[in-house]
């Protein structure tokens, strides 16, 4: 009994000094997020971030986790730049923790309120670890992963961080996600305001030709099906190819007797210039085949 006090002493000593080492977010945690993809066809996208702080001691985490993966495989290795600055355009210096590349540490001055956090992350070809988890496009589509361009607060569960994301979009280019949006034009998009972990589970794919399909079955949830693709060819298959669709989403809700309440988004790339990538998540999949892998046999 007494070394299980003694452990549980400790315990909370730990616990509670890395309450104070790791600092705290303001009350009521958002994000707010503005990611720029405009260059994402030259390969990388910038990130400006702005989180509500107080004096002290302030963490920032890096993803490392992602929903579908089965280990801490968070692609860091191609976050480019960071930099850290007061709304004024102060600059603020930060560190990394020694022991845990994925952990950002900034002390916040007095009277500063808000901080504000650029980032630049390159969306290269993925690695072996990293597929389905990355940023990666070709001149006319592409895909956004959204552990890649963020930080968020040591703390509080990602479920409790609420994020309100605009997206900047290349020229001409259009996008589907599972992500609701509230409004946005000219190639800016805003979302609904929703938590960080629905958000790392909620990819986005873009490009030049988009098409979206309605595949509802009849009295079932809503389902969907967008196609990106460099040809306008690749988005438009045949009304046979639909129908197999509409009818898989049917049959799934027969197999299992019941349905999720949210729609459900199919979300397919069809490119020869993109490598093949298949990850699920809640809401959608994310799939990359050939440009006719709609059309061949």
């Amino acid at each position: 009994m007494l070394r299980v006090r003694r452990l549980l002493t400790g315990v909370a000593a730990w616990m509670l000094m890395a309450g104070f080492a790791s600092g705290s977010p303001a009350a009521g945690t958002v994000l707010r997020a503005r990611v720029d993809a405009t260059h994402l066809p030259r390969g990388w996208l910038k990130s400006e971030l702005e989180f509500a702080v107080t004096p002290g001691t302030f963490v920032l985490l890096y993803p490392q986790w992602i929903p579908g993966t089965h280990a801490p495989g968070g692609p860091i290795g191609n976050l480019a730049e960071i930099a850290m600055r007061g709304p004024g355009g102060q600059t603020l210096s930060w560190r990394r923790d020694p022991l845990d590349p994925y952990r950002l540490v900034v002390e916040i001055p007095e009277n500063l309120e808000r901080l504000i956090v650029d980032l630049t992350y390159i969306a290269n070809a993925p690695t072996v670890n990293s597929e389905g988890i990355d940023c990666q496009a070709s001149s006319l589509a592409g895909v956004i992963a959204w552990n890649t361009c963020l930080l968020y607060p040591a703390g509080p569960a990602a479920r409790d961080i609420g994020v309100d994301l605009t997206l900047t979009l290349p020229p001409r280019w259009q996008c589907a996600s599972s992500l609701v949006p509230r409004g946005g034009d000219g190639g800016e998009i805003q979302f609904e305001t929703t938590d960080l972990e629905t958000l790392i589970d909620s990819p986005v794919i873009a490009g030049l030709y988009l098409r979206t399909c309605d595949i509802t079955p009849p009295g079932g949830t809503p389902h969907f099906l967008h196609l990106v693709s460099e040809s306008e060819r690749a988005v438009q298959p045949d009304s046979e190819v639909l129908a197999k669709f509409k009818n898989l989403a049917a049959e799934a809700m027969v197999l299992f007797g019941t349905a999720h309440a949210y729609p459900y988004h199919f979300l397919l790339i069809l490119s020869d210039s993109l490598p093949f990538t298949g990850l699920e998540h809640l809401r959608s999949s994310l799939n990359i085949v050939g440009e006719n892998g709609l059309r061949e046999e």
